[in-house]
């Protein structure tokens, strides 16, 4: 799978990209917002993991941005910022899975499968849906 990473703590990046290099993924490390944005352009990843909270762009809007440009992509959110209102937001602008700071690196592929699995069951019912109003 194609993996960016955006994350304003250059050491977390690093962890994160490490855990998920080792699953033979290819991963994009980015922790300058300029650069989060046009490595999601041109990378085109399957899967977005990106904080809130990042440097020189807003994160709300850069999750909203990604699932605008990139519908089918994966959106994993992690933050320190941790509140119901918060995490009602993330999801509402496209996240498909929240993951609060501090966490296990090495947790993470757990956290990409289990959001895997609920998009792939989101799928089936929205299609099991339409061919019962068929």
């Amino acid at each position: 799978m194609k993996i960016l990473i955006c994350e304003s703590n250059p050491l977390l990046v690093q962890l994160m990209g490490k855990e998920l290099m080792s699953e033979q993924n290819e991963v994009h490390l980015a922790w300058v917002g300029e650069e989060m944005a046009s490595q999601l352009t041109s990378f085109a990843p399957d899967i977005l993991i990106t904080e809130v909270l990042l440097p020189q762009i807003n994160g709300f809007e850069f999750i909203h941005n990604a699932r605008l440009q990139f519908p089918n992509m994966m959106i994993i959110v992690i933050s320190s910022l941790i509140s119901n209102r918060l995490t009602e937001l993330i999801f509402r602008l496209g996240a498909d899975e929240y993951i609060s700071k501090p966490f296990d690196p090495t947790q993470l592929n757990n956290h990409i499968q289990r959001a895997i699995l609920r998009k792939k069951n989101s799928l089936i019912s929205n299609a099991i849906d339409y061919v019962t109003k068929i």
